[in-house]
């Protein structure tokens, strides 16, 4: 019930640009009549991993968006910030019901909440929390916390625990919402307000839900920003990043892409049915949506061609072969036209699917300008995107080439198994992480040897 009060308060004082209200809800579930309410940014359930992890990244950000914005601003905290931008920024309050739970589920949250408690109130981040007893919670957060309630204790000792004062004699009524705060150091008796007028509980229930709804329907601003929560599919088209767009990052649910100023070439290396072709044309399809590419694809064992993805569509060793004499041709081509200052060179990207089985029938010839692409072929808007069964490439990485130059490129993809499956390339994965399987639609995207986890996008 102090809860309910405390965000019924929140919600009928202020607007929701004014105040962003979260949730992590390891007590009795109860938050969830408030899920309609403008003011809330989103309720994580004890049962909700991912719901919960990604509410504390969540956190996380905008403490340290705040961070970097007040300084920017020369400014320590929100009032001086507002006072001195004009600009009215909400507070955020996360509320948690069952804090020792909630540490319980994972020990790591411990130093995000001591940073909370220590900094957020600066920045307009503040912490509503129940606990049941003074124990199992670190001093070093309890004793940044400033206010502090107990409500009815078994144990008489706790009260002065947990209100960090001296033993004391005062003790509150038995009455249910009967309670102790301590207001300049000394105890004082208060009484906990219902959150609504009714009749009986469930009464408080549907008048909390009429009043979220009511809210919502008449509430036109801006709302808080969500719990970012991965989709089951990512339709192709959905998002956008610069450059080209590959999915969401599983850490953050942020776009993740590629730079084509980083690299001309990169590999995909994927275990059997992980969607090395869906990735193809998720990129395939960007160039061409994006820039306009002319998109030639190659392989001995053929893609389905869709949806005019493909201007040029090669299966035959003898087509490879010739496509490769003239376009060393057009390489020189283009790095004439770039040396005279031409700027509009028509964006050309080669998709090899099967890279091993594509690299045996080409001929010595084709294959060493296939070479020559990769190694000299940066800033000619040429690029090659192979590729590849995860065992058929890490049997030839590192002894063959162009195998080893690919696979030492910036940009890797890796679909299906887990990192182990695949060839041993530069990461900062931990030892732990590598032997972990990758679900539907995951990937891991090396670029140097940072390594992170996305969804894919589904380009088929």
């Amino acid at each position: 019930t102090f809860l309910q009060t405390v965000i019924m308060s929140l919600c009928l004082r202020y607007s929701p640009n004014r105040v962003n209200i979260y949730c992590l809800d390891f007590g009795s579930w109860t938050l969830g009549m408030f899920k309609d309410y403008p003011h809330i940014g989103g309720i994580a359930n004890s049962n909700d991993d991912e719901k919960i992890r990604k509410l504390i990244i969540l956190m996380k950000e905008l403490l340290k968006e705040r961070r970097e914005t007040f300084s920017a601003v020369g400014v320590g905290n929100i009032k001086v910030y507002m006072e001195v931008t004009k600009e009215t920024l909400p507070y955020i309050v996360l509320i948690v019901d069952n804090f020792q739970k909630v540490i319980s589920f994972d020990p790591d949250f411990a130093e995000f909440f001591q940073l909370l408690v220590s900094e957020g109130a600066n920045y307009g981040i503040i912490l509503v929390s129940t606990l049941t007893g003074s124990a199992g919670v670190n001093y070093k957060i309890t004793d940044q916390v400033k206010r502090k309630i107990s409500l009815q204790m078994n144990d008489e000792s706790e009260y002065a625990a947990i209100l960090g004062l001296k033993s004391f004699s005062l003790r509150p009524m038995a009455t249910v919402g009967r309670g102790l705060i301590s207001i300049n150091n000394y105890p004082m008796e208060y009484q906990t307000a219902l959150p609504c007028k009714a009749d009986s509980e469930s009464g408080r229930v549907l008048e909390i839900k009429k009043v979220g709804e009511i809210m919502q329907k008449v509430w036109q601003g801006e709302v808080p920003r969500p719990i970012p929560i991965m989709p089951d599919i990512i339709p192709f088209g959905s998002l956008r990043s610069n450059g080209i767009t590959l999915g969401l990052r599983v850490n953050d649910v942020k776009p993740i892409g590629l730079s084509l100023s980083s690299s001309h070439y990169m590999l995909i290396s994927g275990t059997p049915g992980s969607g090395k072709t869906n990735m193809l044309k998720v990129i395939g399809k960007q160039f061409k949506n994006i820039y306009s590419a002319k998109i030639v694809g190659m392989s001995p064992k053929g893609i389905v061609s869709d949806d005019g993805l493909f201007d040029e569509y090669l299966t035959q060793s003898e087509d490879i072969d010739s496509f490769f004499e003239d376009l060393s041709i057009e390489l020189k081509r283009r790095k004439d036209a770039i040396s005279n200052g031409e700027n509009s060179i028509e964006y050309l990207v080669l998709l090899i699917d099967d890279f091993r089985c594509f690299y045996e029938c080409i001929t010595d010839t084709s294959a060493k300008r296939l070479g020559a692409l990769i190694k000299l072929g940066k800033g000619l808007n040429v690029f090659c995107i192979m590729a590849d069964d995860a065992a058929s490439f890490a049997n030839e990485f590192g002894r063959t080439e162009p195998f080893t130059s690919i696979g030492n490129g910036r940009y890797k993809i890796l679909l299906g198994g887990n990192y182990n499956q695949h060839a041993p390339f530069d990461t900062d994965l931990m030892y732990s992480q590598k032997s972990e399987l990758l679900n539907e639609y995951e990937a891991y995207l090396i670029e140097g040897k940072t390594t992170e986890k996305f969804k894919c996008m589904k380009g088929i």
